[in-house]
């Protein structure tokens, strides 16, 4: 199995870029605020939707590990639901090397995220739900379930982080770049702190970089943001993690609902059996 899947096997028994093309000169020129553009998207009942790669480049290779999809439903104070699907880049010859306790980490996994409430179906915690019940509570949980802390760290269906960015950016025709640090993330984001579960970032972590460019049409509409950080800040090695979300559909309707009530289980259903607690897990 690849390095950077066995980093995140270990991680769970632990402590369980193309180029787009860019605009005229003269529409840079005209290019709107983006962070107030995306305020003026915040109608209930609609959305974005996205796209997204997961990469790890190591020792000079660069190996996908996971792909997302998703949407936003936003109300008039922002992100009101999200829903996102993650798969894992792992084929299942490989899985079965795994231990049979750690094959569900790389199973594919949805995350309904209604407010601060998420629920999770699929991947390891599928494999500790009693019969019955497909999907876990999980109360202020992550928005895409164990891979968040591995995805796109930069929030930018946030206003106040995209202030943040675009205080300190270079700006180019139709293209943002700078460098934002976990700690500055964690105090302006409400996204990375769902990202990290509560966990506020310290010492060497919290110094971390995220270097970033964003993508925006000449209306200020975001289409593309691709960051980077290091691999040991979310315990995947010495290599660098590179998220590249591309967004779609702005303005359209979307409508996200919790799942119905009897495919729920809460956490203390969870079936872990004997020698296994929510502390042996990373988001738990």
């Amino acid at each position: 199995m690849k390095r950077p899947f066995l980093a995140l096997a270990c991680l769970a028994t632990a402590a369980l870029l193309a180029p787009v093309a860019a605009t005229s000169a003269s529409a840079q020129a005209r290019t709107a605020d983006p962070a107030a553009v995306l305020q003026k998207q915040f109608r209930t009942g609609h959305g974005v939707a996205f796209t997204e790669k997961i990469l790890s480049t190591e020792r000079g290779k660069t190996d996908i590990l996971i792909r997302r999809a998703g949407k936003f439903q936003f109300g008039t104070g922002g992100v009101a639901a999200s829903t996102i699907t993650s798969t894992f880049n792992v084929k299942a010859s490989e899985i079965k090397e795994l231990p049979e306790e750690l094959q569900g980490v790389f199973r594919p996994e949805q995350t309904i995220r209604i407010g601060t409430t998420s629920y999770i179906k699929g991947g390891i915690f599928g494999s500790f739900l009693p019969d019955g019940k497909t999907w876990l509570k999980y109360p202020s949980g992550p928005p895409a379930g164990m891979s968040s802390m591995f995805g796109q760290l930069v929030g930018v269906t946030e206003p106040a982080t995209l202030k943040t960015l675009l205080s300190t950016a270079k700006k180019g025709s139709g293209v943002y770049s700078g460098r934002v640090t976990f700690a500055q993330l964690w105090k302006v984001s409400k996204w990375f702190r769902s990202t990290q579960v509560g966990k506020k970032p310290t010492g060497a972590k919290a110094k971390s970089q995220v270097t970033w460019k964003l993508y925006v049409t000449a209306k200020g509409l975001v289409t593309r943001i691709v960051s980077s950080y290091p691999g040991t800040a979310v315990g995947l090695g010495a290599g660098a993690v590179t998220t590249d979300t591309r967004f779609t559909g702005w303005g359209g309707r979307v409508s996200i609902k919790p799942p119905a009530a009897d495919d729920v289980a809460g956490m203390a259903d969870l079936d872990l059996g004997d020698g296994l607690s929510m502390s042996r897990f990373p988001l738990g």
